[in-house]
C-alpha cells in the first residue's frame, strides 16, 4: 500500500495600509468609544503586537531603508484566519495577537466590531476607512459558519475566483485593492504570488487621508541636509512651522515626542525624534509597549501644550514585505507549516499557508485645511508660559498614527531617508565649516547647518539690487514678518530683522560658524553674512 501523499494548497493573506496627508472633505461624525462596550483589552493587544513586530522587521530591514505599515490592518487580518484556526494553530497565533485572554472570554471578534464601528468613518478634514475581502477558490468549500462569522464580524465580503486562471484572479484582487486605496496601490500582487494551487485570498485594506490641524505652508519649505548617517547626508524638502504642540521629552528612552493633530484632533501623527543623530537604533531596541504608552498618555496631558519649532521632511514612499518568516519567527510556527488547523474555515486537510504580504504608502506634505483655527493649548500653572522647543527632524526617527480616542496604533514606521521612495537617494558626505577659512563658508553650508528659519530663505531668495521686490517678501508668510520687523514697506526688510527672535540669530550664529562674517555683518550692517 501507498501512503497517501499531502498535497499543500497555497493560501495567500494580502494586507494593504494607504495614508495621504492632505485635503479631505466634509463628512459625517464618527461615533462615540463611549457607545460600545470597553475596548482596552483588544487595543491593548494591537499596541503590544505592534511593537513586537516593529522590532522584528527593523532586525530584518537593511540599516538605511524605511518602514511603514499597519499593525491593525495585519492584526485585523489574522484575527479573521483565527476564526478558522483550531488546536496549537490557534494558541499559537492567540499568543502571538496577545489575545489569549480575551479569546477565553469569547469576545474577540465582538470587540473587533466593535473597534471598527468607531475607528472607520468620515469627518470633516479626515478619512479613515477599511475593507476585507475574502476570495476562496471556486472549488474550494468553505464551511458556512466561517462565512456568516465575516461577514458578521468584519463586515467582509466574498467572491469565488478561479485561481487556476491566475493572471486574471491576480487582475480581479489588484482592481479591488485599488479601489479601495483611491488608486494608490495598484499592483499588490505580482505575477507569482499566487497561483494554480491557490485556493483562497484572504484581504484586509486601509486608506487614511487627513488635514492638519496648523498647516505647514509651502513658503516655509526648503532644502536642508538630513543625515542618513553621523557624516552621510542627503538634501530633502524640510517644512517648517512655529505653533502650538502637545510636546514631551522622554529622558530615559532619549527622544522627543510631538503630537501633530489631524482636523477634530482625535488622529494624530506623534513624532518620535531620538536625541542623537545615530540614536534611532537605540530607540527601537529600547521602545515598548508599556513605555510607549506611558509616553502616549502623557503626551495627551495639557501641560504638554507649549510652542514648538517645527522641521520636518516631506516624504512620500512605498513599503512592502512577505511577512511570513516574521510571523512564523514571533511564534506563528504552525500556520506556515503542512500541520496548519484550518479545520474552522474548510474541511480540507491540505490547506496551508504560503504568503502573507503587506503594501503601505505614505504621503507626508504640507496640505491642510486652510480655514482651520489654529489649536491654542493652555500649558503648565496660570501665568507661566513654557519656553519653545526645537523639534528638527533631520535625522533618522520613529512616527506613527495613533486614535487617542480609541487609544489604538493605526500605523506605525521608521524614516530613514525621506528621498527614498523605494530607491537610494544620492548621500554627500559632510564638510564641516571651518572658521578661519571664509571661502569655506558659503552660502549652501550656511544654510545646510543653520536652522530652517526666516533667514535662510530671505538670504536664498533675495533680489539684493531691489530688497522691497524680494521674492519672499512677496510670498505671504514672510511678507507680514518683514514688515513688521522693518516697520516700512520702503526700508530694508533685512536689516531690523536679522535682529529679531523670529531668525534665531543666535542659532544661526552658532550653528553654521559664520563668526567674522557675522562680526562683519554687525560693523557694517550692509553684507550678506554668508555672500563670501
Amino acid at each position: 500500500m501507498f501512503e497517501e501523499r499531502k498535497i499543500g494548497l497555497a493560501v495567500v493573506l494580502v494586507f494593504v495600509t494607504v495614508i495621504s496627508l492632505g485635503e479631505a472633505g466634509t463628512r459625517d461624525t464618527i461615533k462615540c468609544a463611549k457607545q460600545c462596550e470597553a475596548i482596552d483589552d483588544l487595543t491593548s493587544a494591537i499596541n503590544n503586537f505592534a511593537i513586537d513586530i516593529y522590532k522584528k522587521i527593523n532586525k530584518q530591514e537593511e540599516v538605511d531603508s524605511n518602514v511603514f505599515f499597519s499593525p491593525v490592518s495585519v492584526a485585523t487580518a489574522l484575527a479573521m484566519l483565527l476564526l478558522g484556526a483550531g488546536g496549537d494553530t490557534k494558541r499559537q497565533m492567540e499568543n502571538v495577537l496577545h489575545v489569549e485572554d480575551i479569546q477565553r472570554n469569547a469576545k474577540l471578534h465582538t470587540m473587533y466590531t466593535c473597534l471598527n464601528e468607531n475607528l472607520y468613518g468620515k469627518t470633516k478634514g479626515t478619512e479613515l476607512r477599511s475593507a476585507n475581502k475574502l476570495y476562496p477558490d471556486k472549488t474550494l468549500a468553505v464551511r458556512e459558519k466561517f462565512i456568516k462569522a465575516i461577514e458578521t464580524y468584519y463586515k467582509g465580503s466574498i467572491e469565488k475566483l478561479d485561481f487556476k486562471q491566475s493572471a486574471q484572479a491576480t487582475d480581479i484582487i489588484n482592481k479591488w485593492v485599488a479601489d479601495q486605496t483611491n488608486q494608490l496601490i495598484k499592483e499588490v500582487l505580482q505575477p507569482g504570488d499566487i497561483s494554480a494551487m491557490t485556493v483562497f485570498a484572504l484581504i484586509n485594506a486601509i486608506y487614511f487621508k487627513g488635514d492638519w490641524v496648523t498647516q505647514f505652508n509651502p513658503c516655509d519649505t526648503n532644502v536642508q541636509s538630513f543625515y542618513v548617517q553621523d557624516d552621510e547626508t542627503v538634501k530633502v524638502d524640510m517644512m517648517y512651522q512655529e505653533s502650538p504642540f502637545r510636546y514631551y521629552h522622554n529622558i530615559r528612552l532619549k527622544a522627543q515626542f510631538l503630537d501633530l493633530p489631524y482636523v477634530g484632533d482625535r488622529l494624530s501623527m506623534v513624532i518620535i525624534l531620538p536625541d542623537e543623530k545615530n540614536g534611532l537604533k537605540d530607540l527601537v531596541k529600547d521602545i515598548t509597549a508599556d513605555n510607549l504608552y506611558d509616553s502616549l498618555l502623557t503626551l495627551k496631558a495639557p501641560h504638554t501644550g507649549r510652542n514648538v519649532y517645527v522641521t520636518l521632511p516631506k516624504m512620500k514612499f512605498k513599503w512592502k514585505n512577505e511577512l511570513s518568516s516574521i510571523l512564523e519567527d514571533m511564534g506563528m510556527k504552525k500556520l506556515f507549516s503542512s500541520a496548519v488547523d484550518l479545520n474552522g474555515f474548510s474541511n480540507d486537510s491540505r490547506l496551508d499557508v504560503s504568503k502573507v504580504i503587506h503594501e503601505a504608502f505614505v504621503d507626508v506634505n504640507e496640505e491642510g485645511t486652510e480655514a482651520a483655527a489654529v489649536t491654542v493649548i493652555a500649558g503648565g500653572r496660570s501665568g507661566y508660559s513654557p519656553p519653545p522647543v526645537k523639534v528638527n527632524c533631520n535625522h533618522p526617527f520613529m512616527f506613527l498614527i495613533y486614535d487617542k480616542t480609541c487609544g489604538v496604533i493605526l500605523f506605525i514606521g521608521k524614516v530613514m531617508n525621506p528621498q527614498s521612495s523605494n530607491a537610494t537617494a544620492p548621500k554627500q558626505k559632510v564638510v564641516e565649516v571651518v572658521s578661519d577659512k571664509l571661502v569655506e563658508t558659503t552660502l549652501q553650508n550656511c544654510r545646510d547647518r543653520c536652522r530652517d528659519d526666516c533667514y535662510a530663505k530671505l538670504l536664498g531668495e533675495r533680489t539684493r539690487k531691489n530688497p522691497v521686490t524680494d521674492k519672499c517678501v512677496e510670498c505671504r508668510g514672510f511678507r507680514t514678518e518683514c514688515r513688521k520687523a522693518s516697520r516700512s514697506s520702503m526700508a530694508d526688510p533685512y536689516a531690523k530683522l536679522f535682529r529679531e527672535d523670529f531668525t534665531f540669530l543666535r542659532d544661526c550664529k552658532n550653528g553654521c560658524k559664520c563668526k567674522k562674517i557675522w562680526k562683519k555683518r554687525t560693523r557694517n550692517g550692509k553684507s550678506d553674512p554668508c555672500d563670501v
